[in-house]
């Protein structure tokens, strides 16, 4: 049996598909009439399309940018501001301690001077 004997049994796509008979007899469908062009373009302000497009665009590039800026700003700034605010209340502690300190130490020599003034003057009185 040869290549040719064998491709003769073979039906061609053509002779399988039949044209398809249609199923309704519909009239022919009536394409609207064409709107000019011209004026609807006139009615575009294209500058304030423009203007209306880049709000949009932007209030949402803004959404995503927030949503994603604060959790990585957060965890970032997170460590940072841990370390300053241990480096802050060490200043604060350390200017603290000193002006106490101070205060502490005027108040002592205050009231000292203030016993020797009434020594002396209890001892200026005896005599």
């Amino acid at each position: 049996m040869s290549n040719a004997d064998l491709e003769a049994g073979i039906p061609l796509l053509t002779e399988m598909v039949a044209p398809a008979a249609p199923v309704f007899n519909a009239p022919p469908v009536s394409t609207p009439p064409a709107l000019p062009i011209a004026p609807i373009a006139a009615t575009i302000d294209t500058r304030q399309l423009e203007l209306d497009i880049t709000e949009r665009v932007l209030q949402q590039l803004m959404l995503e940018v927030d949503s994603q800026l604060e959790p990585r700003m957060r965890d970032s700034l997170g460590e940072v501001l841990d370390a300053a605010v241990t480096v802050l209340a060490a200043e604060i502690r350390q200017t603290l301690q000193m002006t106490l300190a101070d205060v502490v130490s005027a108040a002592v020599a205050q009231e000292l001077e203030q016993h020797r003034f009434e020594k002396t003057k209890n001892d200026a009185d005896l005599f």
